[in-house]
C-alpha cells in the first residue's frame, strides 16, 4: 500500500533520517485528530498526495499562500515523501460498514470535530491490537486518509521516490490550494 505524509525535512537527510522524522515525537502529540500520547505515537498520512497536501494546508482556507509556508524559521522546509507499507500489515477500515459494527461505532463518530471522541475511537483501536486505520477526509469524502500507530507499523515502511519539496508551483499544491480556496501568489 501507497502512502503519502507532508512532514518537515532538512533538506539532506537521507532515508535513515527520513524515517525519524516521519514519525512525530509522542511528547509533541495530543491535539491531533488521534492522537493518543498517553498510549502510543501516530502518524498520519493520505493515499493522495493531494489529500496530504490539503491536511498540511487547510489552516489559510481564505487567504493567499507564498512560497514561504513551506519554510521554517530553522531552514527546515515542508516536505512530501510516499510511503510503502508492507502487504502483511493490516489496516482496519473506517468506512467499512461492518468494520464500524464490530467495533461499535457510528460515522458521525469518526468524522467528529470532537478530539475527545476521535481520540477514544484510536485508543480503542490501538488496545484492540490494530496497526492503524484508514477514515476519509472531512475536507473531502472520497480521500482515504490513514492514521499509523508508530511501534506496530515502523518495521513495515519504507520511503519510496524522491522527498518533494512543497512549492505553489507544484501540480498537487495547486489542486489542494483550489479546492480549498486557497490563492496562490507566486
Amino acid at each position: 500500500m501507497d502512502f503519502y505524509r507532508v512532514f518537515v525535512w532538512d533538506g539532506i537527510s537521507e532515508e535513515s533520517g527520513l524515517m525519524k522524522n516521519l514519525h512525530p515525537p509522542r511528547e509533541r502529540q495530543g491535539a491531533g485528530r488521534h492522537d493518543i500520547p498517553d498510549k502510543e505515537g501516530v502518524t498520519y498520512c493520505s493515499k493522495s498526495p493531494v489529500s496530504a497536501i490539503a491536511e498540511m494546508l487547510q489552516g489559510f482556507r481564505g487567504s493567499t499562500i507564498t512560497n514561504k509556508v513551506f519554510s521554517r524559521p530553522d531552514g527546515k522546509v515542508r516536505a512530501l515523501i510516499r510511503l510503502e507499507i508492507g502487504k502483511d500489515v493490516k489496516l482496519m477500515d473506517l468506512n467499512d460498514p461492518k468494520t464500524l459494527s464490530k467495533f461499535k461505532l457510528k460515522p458521525s463518530q469518526v468524522a467528529s470535530m470532537q478530539r475527545t471522541t476521535t481520540q477514544n475511537i484510536s485508543r480503542l483501536l490501538f488496545d484492540k491490537g490494530v496497526n492503524g486505520f484508514t477514515w476519509w477526509s472531512i475536507l473531502e469524502a472520497s480521500w482515504v486518509n490513514a492514521t499509523l500507530f508508530q511501534s506496530r507499523i515502523v518495521k513495515y515502511v519504507n520511503v519510496v521516490g524522491e522527498v518533494l519539496p512543497l512549492e505553489t508551483k507544484l501540480p498537487e499544491v495547486v489542486e489542494a490550494a483550489k479546492i480549498l480556496k486557497i490563492q496562490i501568489e507566486t
